[in-house]
């Protein structure tokens, strides 16, 4: 499958456990408080986010929201393996209309894993 997505993964600044505590009152480990459960959308620290973005140059609204569905699908089970960082999906215009759950997730599979390899290696270069 040919790259249909622009993929972008940041690394949330580390931040100690705590700082987070202290200002936000919620516990680093699962992000809610002590008290019960958090604000809905409440994130732990060492949890991934996704973000994206599908224009309405790529379809109508039913072809959009199949892709996000199959971007979130993926997300849901790489997420345990991803760590603390954000991902930003956007779909290009010229996603095929037909493909399937698992195309999608090697073709994400391989964008995160190359742009970890890359980063291993940035990390190396600079003495980190």
């Amino acid at each position: 499958m040919a790259r249909h997505f622009i993929v972008f993964v940041y690394e949330r600044e580390r931040v100690s456990e705590a700082a987070v505590e202290c200002a936000t009152g919620l516990s680093p480990k699962t992000g809610l408080s002590p008290e019960g459960p958090g604000p809905e959308g409440t994130v732990a620290l060492g949890q991934a986010r996704l973000g994206i973005t599908v224009t309405r140059k790529v379809g109508n609204a039913v072809r959009r929201n199949r892709i996000k569905r199959l971007v979130r699908e993926w997300f849901r089970r790489a997420q345990p393996a991803l760590g603390a960082y954000d991902v930003v999906v956007i779909a290009k215009r010229d996603f095929p209309a037909d493909v399937a759950q698992p195309a999608v997730g090697r073709d994400l599979d391989r964008v995160v894993e190359a742009w970890r390899r890359g980063a291993t290696t940035k990390a190396n270069q600079n003495g980190g």
